[in-house]
Order: structure tokens, then C-alpha cells, then sequence
């Protein structure tokens, strides 16, 4: 459980919970107790379950689990849930007792896992979202570019075409500075077209 409201050593109000699996689970809780409506991320985040007092109901569209984790948690989907590898045999903390290989300072230093390679079409997006709005934290960055990615603008070219409807999915005050902008260039190139 991370990113929760804690009292008495007890969570109370939002939680959310990231299982080792990849699972993200937003609810409310009441002394230690998930109660009322919830929602249970799955790891590839293209599907969501109702959650009820912590208990799985059914599966959700993405986009009312997405609307209910906004409005009711206001939280935006997770991060894309990248596994990591186990361990290796003679690692961990009691390993260096099993491990046959002399190890040295600079070598039982453990490195972080490395980041998924970004496409081409994604890198282009994530640029093209943090030239619109260049405050965007990272989570809203990589929410955004897949909602974008998964309905098509993979380019330069089909960003050019984006509309005001095909951001609905984005927080109102991004929506809004994303479409004053994105009409602020229809009418410059209309005019410039037009003279």
C-alpha cells in the first residue's frame, strides 16, 4: 500500500494498492478495511474490475473505471506495469553465503531494471504532448500518449488532424489549453490557405 491516508497506523479514506503482480487498486477504507465502490487495475491496464468492500465485482470499460477512479479518487489510470525479473540464484540478501563467485565492492552493487524501449510513434506523441503542454507530469504524459496511440494519432501527420472530441479522455484544464490550441492553428492555416 503506498499513497494512502493513514490514521492511528490504520488506512482511512483514499488507498491505493500495487500488487507485486502489477494489479493497481484504488479504494476507500476505513480503519485497515477497503469499503464501498472501488476499482482494480489489471497489469496491461486495457481492463478494470468493480471493486465492492476490497471484493473484485465485474469487469469495467476502461473508460467508466477511468471515470471513477477521476472523480471518485482523482487519479488518473496507472502506469503501464512493467514486470521485473526475479532475482537471480545467489543473489538477495543471504546470497552472498550461497554464491560460489567472489564478489567485490563494485560488482554487488545492483543496477535498476532497464526502461521498456519507447517506439518511434510513441516518442513522437509524448514530444508532440510535451510541446502542447509543457507542464504535463509524467503520469498524465504517458496516460495520455497511449489513450492517443491506441485510437490512432501514432504521427506527426495524424496528430495534425486531432479534434477537440478525440481528447475527452484528458483532465479539463489540459483539454482546455490542448483545444485552444489546436484552434488557434485550424485558424491560422485557414487563413493562410484562404489569402
Amino acid at each position: 500500500m503506498n499513497r494512502s491516508q493513514w490514521k492511528n497506523g490504520e488506512c482511512n479514506g483514499k488507498g491505493i494498492f500495487r500488487g507485486a503482480d502489477g494489479i493497481v487498486e484504488y479504494s476507500m477504507y476505513d480503519n485497515g478495511k477497503p469499503t464501498g465502490e472501488g476499482v482494480s487495475w489489471e497489469p496491461d491496464r486495457k481492463s478494470a474490475y468493480g471493486l465492492k468492500d476490497g471484493n473484485r465485482t465485474l469487469e469495467m470499460l476502461v473508460e467508466e473505471a477511468e471515470a471513477l477512479s477521476k472523480s471518485k479518487f482523482d487519479l488518473p489510470i496507472p502506469a503501464y506495469y512493467t514486470p521485473t525479473k526475479a532475482p537471480a540464484a545467489g543473489s538477495g540478501l543471504f546470497g552472498w553465503f550461497s554464491s560460489k563467485k567472489q564478489v567485490g565492492p563494485a560488482e554487488a552493487v545492483e543496477s535498476k531494471p532497464k526502461e521498456p524501449q519507447k517506439s518511434e510513434a510513441q516518442l513522437t506523441v509524448e514530444k508532440w504532448l510535451k510541446n502542447e503542454l509543457p507542464n504535463l507530469n509524467s503520469d498524465d504524459l504517458t496516460s495520455y500518449s497511449k489513450r492517443l496511440l491506441d485510437d490512432g494519432f501514432d504521427s506527426a501527420e495524424m496528430l495534425d488532424h486531432l479534434e477537440a472530441g478525440d481528447v475527452d479522455f484528458m483532465k479539463k484544464a489540459h483539454r482546455r489549453v490542448l483545444v485552444e490550441k489546436l484552434s488557434k492553428k485550424k485558424t491560422s492555416e485557414t487563413s493562410e490557405n484562404g489569402s
